[in-house]
């Protein structure tokens, strides 16, 4: 395969395109140009003689492969990284403007504002978190993801909506383990509760249950006025799953039929 030339600019912007948050970007550009102009400055110096243009060029190739470089960058700086530590800065700024009204203006709403902020980044790291078990993230934990899925099951339980949109099967410590994005949605927004989420149960299609006796397991929660989504976790389950059943309390009639058929199958 013919190798190909690049311009230093080129060069730069072949190994940095991947990198899709700008900040990741410019600063990665940044550091790059530097390490050219210091192997550049090297060279003149040990051969004087040596044109820029023969400088410049010997110093891309001692680089590598700048869009291989681009790859390998592109895995390490995930944009929901970058957009959380922004989301990040901008709550610690506001919880700083609330502690310093609160000093100027006394009262106890800094209590509430502070309960506002831990629940805004707790909804940030479970969306971060959801994007890695079902979309293109980066996990935080140990695992391989095997396949994931589309059931959009949907069943009433009251005046509540329980729905299931997606589905992941994971590889972790040697034990297959089925993520159910379980999503609560209220007829009346002030009737929202986590209640429900702790009769929550999962029967297999061999009819083998999970969390019966000892409740659900979750990676990550976010909230909003109408509702909680949870990644709700079925542990240690069989990989050839067809579909499994969401149950509630004895005697209540949800059956919420979940098909694993997997997306892009």
């Amino acid at each position: 395969m013919e190798r190909k030339h690049f311009s230093e600019y080129g060069w730069l912007d072949a190994a940095t395109r991947g990198i899709r948050f700008k900040p990741d970007r410019m600063a990665v550009r940044e550091e790059l140009f530097a390490h050219l102009e210091d192997k550049q400055e090297d060279l003149r110096r040990i051969f004087p003689d040596m044109t820029r243009g023969e400088a410049e060029r010997r110093a891309l190739e001692s680089m590598g492969d700048p869009e291989e470089l681009g790859r390998e960058l592109a895995k390490i700086h995930k944009p929901w990284l970058g957009y959380l530590w922004v989301l990040s800065r901008w709550a610690a700024v506001l919880a700083a403007l609330a502690i310093g009204a609160s000093i100027l203006l006394g009262g106890n709403w800094l209590e509430d504002v502070r309960w506002r902020v831990e629940d805004w980044l707790d909804n940030s790291e479970g969306a971060a978190i959801s994007q890695a078990l079902y979309e293109d993230g980066e996990p935080q934990w140990e695992g391989e993801r095997l396949a994931v899925y589309a059931p959009e099951a949907e069943a009433r339980l009251g005046r509540c909506t329980i729905s299931v949109p997606r589905a992941a099967m994971w590889e972790e410590q040697g034990k297959n383990v089925l993520y159910l994005e379980l999503r609560l949605s209220y007829d009346l927004p002030w009737e929202w509760s986590e209640g429900p989420l702790a009769y929550l149960w999962v029967e297999d299609d061999r009819g083998t249950p999970y969390g019966e006796q000892q409740g659900y397991t979750a990676r990550g929660q976010r909230t909003d006025v109408s509702g909680l989504s949870i990644n709700m976790m079925v542990e240690d389950v069989p990989r050839d799953l067809k579909y499994v059943t969401l149950r509630y309390l004895p005697g209540t009639k949800l059956e919420l039929r979940v098909e694993l058929k997997e997306v892009g199958a």
